[in-house]
């Protein structure tokens, strides 16, 4: 949720008594809408540029479907070599015995889709372009 609308004097400020009603409709509403249970789970290398590059992808991905985001760092590298700007994007090393046993670490980039924990369609591994990416991954979620 944006910094905004989690404090309520800025939407008061906005919109005074009304922008108050509002932020109140908004924070009962909000769960309905809400994809918090979706996740995706994006492994990427430093060893294959692609899937540097894809990062961004569905970083934005996310965030514009909020959509929860794992990303998984290689695990055969160490983290320590990263450069600062990709640190943020190496949350983890670590995956659940069901997706590596599904093939996730067979290539880099690889994504899996998750609703409530329960992987949506199999395992992708290779880069897509962004409109690519967001058709397959909305496709998994149908």
């Amino acid at each position: 949720m944006p910094a905004s609308l989690a404090n309520p004097s800025y939407i008061y400020l906005v919109g005074g008594r009304l922008g108050k009603i509002k932020f109140i409709l908004l924070l009962v509403l909000l769960p309905l809408f809400a994809k918090a249970n979706i996740e995706i789970i994006y492994t990427w290398s430093t060893m294959m540029p692609l899937s540097i590059e894809g990062i961004i992808d569905v970083e934005q991905l996310c965030y514009k479907y909020d959509f929860q985001c794992t990303f998984v760092f290689d695990p055969f590298l160490s983290v320590e070599s990263l450069d600062t700007e990709l640190t943020p994007y190496a949350q983890t090393q670590y995956l659940s015995d069901e997706l590596v046993h599904l093939g996730i670490l067979n290539h880099f980039p690889g994504f899996a889709v998750l609703d409530d924990g329960v992987v949506q369609g199999n395992i992708h591994l290779g880069y897509l372009e962004p409109q690519t990416l967001e058709a397959v991954i909305l496709g998994r979620l149908k």
